[in-house]
């Protein structure tokens, strides 16, 4: 229904499937393992959900968020990385990267606001997530893959599937929350060991 009512998969489709598409990018560019779409989105979403375990614990007032704006690279920096770690598929990716890559400003705008209303977007949110375990566990019960070992992933693409995936497509999700937040590799980190 919030596909139809959006006009657009966005409502349906959040990191977890930019988990898979990755995934899938990687495999078609690169020759590296896939799995079917289903089963990489079942993991996509056991690490997402475990990434918004991690959001419900953050503490937002000691986000520095003059520091975090300084760690913002210029565009044209950005854009060569994308290129060394993207290689063929950068092309397709810029585009894509550029429409949700912030300015300084935009970016201070953003954390700004989420800091004055943290508490708020916290108590709308909380009733409306499921924890990690959880959904790992029904993924069990179904017979479903729940970690990246079990669709022939590596840890090491594992992890560029969990930071490099918010660049593939120009759709907010909690990726790029994370990532405007400056934690999403040291979140990556700490998820991976429950999601291998």
């Amino acid at each position: 229904y919030g596909m139809a009512v959006a006009g657009t998969s966005a409502p349906a489709s959040g990191g977890e499937h930019l988990i898979s598409h990755y995934l899938d990018m990687t495999h078609y560019a690169f020759g590296e393992s896939n799995d079917l779409h289903g089963c990489q989105v079942g993991v996509g979403t056991h690490v997402a959900a475990a990434i918004y375990d991690r959001l419900m614990a953050f503490d937002m007032a000691k986000l520095d968020v003059d520091a975090r704006v300084l760690r913002l690279l210029p565009w044209p920096q950005y854009e060569q990385d994308l290129r060394r770690r993207f290689r063929t598929l950068a092309d397709s990716v810029i585009p894509e990267a550029r429409d949700t890559y912030p300015t300084p400003e935009r970016l201070r705008e953003r954390l700004v606001g989420l800091k004055a209303r943290w508490p708020e977007l916290m108590g709308e949110l909380r009733p409306c997530l499921r924890s990690a375990a959880s959904i790992r566990d029904d993924l069990k019960a179904a017979g479903c893959p729940a970690t990246f070992s079990e669709i022939n992933v590596t840890s090491e693409r594992a992890r560029r599937a969990i930071v490099d995936a918010k660049d593939i497509r120009g759709r907010y999700t909690i990726l790029h929350f994370c990532w405007d937040l400056g934690v999403l590799h040291e979140w990556a980190d700490r998820v991976l060991p429950e999601a291998l």
